[in-house]
């Protein structure tokens, strides 16, 4: 090995960065957690109260919710998941499937080191009997 101004400089490791399946992860773990602190509480149009509850990539298909929507394939696994039951009977009356992308662009609020910095609506379905209220 070489000592002096002429020895290579050690390796710089680069920081540590989750796959986008683990930041698409941590991103919908923050989510639930806000809205179970919040209490998830929704006003309905009415004076009717709904709150949002955790779902599944599944509950898409067999929650009634692909039979009313033009894509009835189940959204990938690695989003964020949504329903909105109504508060007095509990029904399931609406699904809303969110999933995280990269803009091209750095925002304020961007984590370092992270890829995905945005979000989108992969799949929004109010049931029937409930559109328009």
């Amino acid at each position: 090995r070489a000592a002096g101004p002429e020895a290579a400089a050690p390796a710089q490791l680069l920081p540590v960065v989750l796959s986008v399946a683990d930041q698409m992860e941590e991103a919908a773990a923050q989510v639930r957690a806000e809205l179970e602190r919040r209490g998830a509480a929704v006003a309905l149009p009415g004076g009717l109260r709904g709150r949002l509850v955790p779902s599944s990539p599944r509950r898409f298909t067999e929650g009634g919710f692909a039979a009313q929507h033009y894509v009835a394939a189940e959204p990938n696994g690695h989003g964020l998941y949504l329903e909105l039951l109504e508060g007095a009977s509990g029904e399931s009356i609406a699904y809303i499937c969110f999933s995280l992308y990269s803009s091209g662009r750095v925002f304020p609020f961007t984590p370092p080191h992270r890829l995905l910095d945005a979000a989108q609506v992969d799949r929004l379905v109010v049931k029937r009997g409930w559109r328009g209220r």
